[in-house]
C-alpha cells in the first residue's frame, strides 16, 4: 500500500497552484494524495484584477466527518490555507482519529483570506502538534511579534516538532532555518504562484518516504527551483510542476 497524505487547502480551478500542484507532485513521488478544499478558487491569487472564491466549510468538515467515521487511516496530513474556524477544528479531529499521521502545517496568510481568529487556532489547535511548522519569514515575524533583522533562533520559539522557516536573507545569502540552522538555498527568480505549495509537497512526500528531514528541505529547494526556472509560460499562471517530473519519478 502507498502511503496517505491528506492535503487540506484551497483549490484554484484555473493555473498551476495550491492543491493541483501539490496532488502532482505527491503522486509523482509515489504518495497516494487525498485532496480536500477548503476553498475553490477561480485563478491564482495574484495577477488578476478579477477573481472568484468560496469557502467550502460544509462539504469540507463533512469529508472530514465521514473519513474519521469510517477509521481511515492516513499516513501524512499536509494543513495549508484554511478559511473557517470549524475547518481548522475539523483538521485537529483529523489529526486526533490520526494520531500515527505526520502533519504538515504552513500557516498561509493568503491574500487577504484569513481571519485573525482562524489565524490565532490554527497556531492553537494545529501548529503545536505538526511534524513540520514552516511559515514564512513573513509569517513567522506575525507570529512572534518582532521587528529587526532576521534570526535563525526564531526557530525555538516557534510551536511544532520541527521548524522551518522559509524566505529568509543572511549574511551569506538567501536560505531557509531549519531548527535553528541555516541552509542555503536557490533564490526563486521572482513570486510565482504555486512555489510554495509544490515546496510543501515535496517536503512532505520525501519524509513519508522515509528521507531525512535536512536532506529532505535541501532537494526540495533544488527541485522548486528547478520548477520555477523552466516554467515558461505566463508566470500569473503558475509554475509549471511538469517541468520536472524527470528529476521527481527518478527519485
Amino acid at each position: 500500500m502507498p502511503k496517505r497524505c491528506a492535503i487540506l487547502t484551497d483549490l484554484t480551478s484555473l493555473g498551476s497552484c495550491s492543491m493541483t500542484v501539490m496532488t502532482s507532485a505527491l503522486e509523482l513521488l509515489g504518495i497516494e494524495a487525498c485532496p480536500l478544499p477548503s476553498v475553490i478558487a477561480s485563478v491564482p491569487a495574484r495577477g488578476f484584477s478579477d477573481r472568484f472564491s468560496q469557502e467550502q466549510t460544509d462539504a469540507f468538515t463533512g469529508v472530514l466527518e465521514h473519513w474519521i467515521r469510517m477509521g481511515f487511516p492516513l499516513d501524512g496530513v499536509i494543513s495549508g490555507r484554511l478559511a473557517s474556524l470549524p475547518q481548522v477544528e475539523a483538521t485537529a479531529s483529523l489529526l486526533d482519529a490520526n494520531p500515527q499521521a505526520l502533519c504538515f502545517c504552513d500557516p498561509s496568510v493568503g491574500e487577504g483570506a484569513w481571519k485573525d481568529e482562524v489565524w490565532s487556532a490554527v497556531l492553537r489547535m494545529i501548529a503545536p502538534r505538526a511534524f513540520l511548522f514552516s511559515p514564512s519569514e513573513e509569517e513567522a515575524r506575525k507570529i512572534l511579534s518582532l521587528d529587526g533583522s532576521s534570526e535563525s533562533a526564531w526557530c525555538d520559539r516557534l510551536p511544532g516538532i520541527h521548524r522551518l522557516v522559509t524566505g529568509m536573507h543572511g549574511p551569506d545569502g538567501w536560505g531557509v532555518a531549519l531548527d535553528g540552522q541555516m541552509l542555503p538555498t536557490p533564490r526563486f527568480p521572482g513570486a510565482v504562484p504555486g512555489a510554495g505549495d509544490l515546496y510543501d509537497a515535496i517536503i512532505a512526500a520525501l519524509v513519508l518516504r522515509g528521507e531525512d528531514l535536512s536532506s529532505a528541505v535541501k532537494m526540495t529547494g533544488t527541485l522548486v527551483f528547478l520548477a520555477v526556472e523552466r516554467t515558461v509560460q505566463d508566470r500569473k499562471w503558475g509554475v509549471d510542476v511538469t517541468s520536472i517530473r524527470k528529476e521527481l519519478a527518478a527519485i
